[in-house]
């Protein structure tokens, strides 16, 4: 997934939105030391301080972590990313709170907003803290719903990596 990511990647700016343990902002920057800006945020933030001390040990000077809580009016106030990453949090919110979370990550996008989730039989995995399940059609429902929100101005499109991939532009 994180290799995908890498090749759809575009611009100077890059936010990874419930970043976790912040691995794959500090890969991104490695990988491309010339964006300017590279954020990680989550609302846990226990891991901060080692990533933090990684990026500085790397001088990776462009990294950044931030507690965000993605639900929140003013989460768009941590401003413009060509690209944003929401890799398998969805499942983490009620149906209604994801598309609260998705119309914050949808303000903070400039170019390309990138979702995957996992893919589950029937019920969520409570022991990961989903509470929701996704399916290829579901995914499709979301994607949909942002290109109403961006009223009709870009493309979606469809992978299958780990579950589902939806690629918002």
């Amino acid at each position: 997934l994180y290799q995908r990511v890498f090749e759809l990647r575009v611009g100077a700016r890059f936010l990874d939105a419930g970043c976790s343990f912040g691995f794959l902002p500090l890969l991104i920057s490695e990988r491309f030391p010339f964006l300017t800006a590279v954020v990680g945020i989550d609302i846990e933030i226990d891991s901060f301080p080692t990533v933090r001390a990684i990026a500085d040990e790397q001088q990776l000077k462009q990294v950044q972590f931030a507690q965000v809580d993605l639900l929140a009016d003013d989460a768009s106030s941590i401003g413009m990313f060509d690209t944003v990453t929401a890799l398998h949090i969805l499942e983490h919110f009620s149906e209604s709170d994801m598309y609260r979370v998705l119309r914050n990550l949808l303000r903070v996008t400039a170019q390309r907003l990138i979702l995957a989730v996992p893919y589950e039989p029937d019920e969520p995995e409570s022991a990961y803290g989903h509470v929701q399940v996704f399916s290829r059609a579901k995914l499709e429902e979301v994607g949909a719903w942002c290109m109403r929100q961006l009223g009709g101005q870009g493309t979606m499109a469809y992978e299958e990596r780990a579950g589902g991939l939806l690629l918002i532009e």
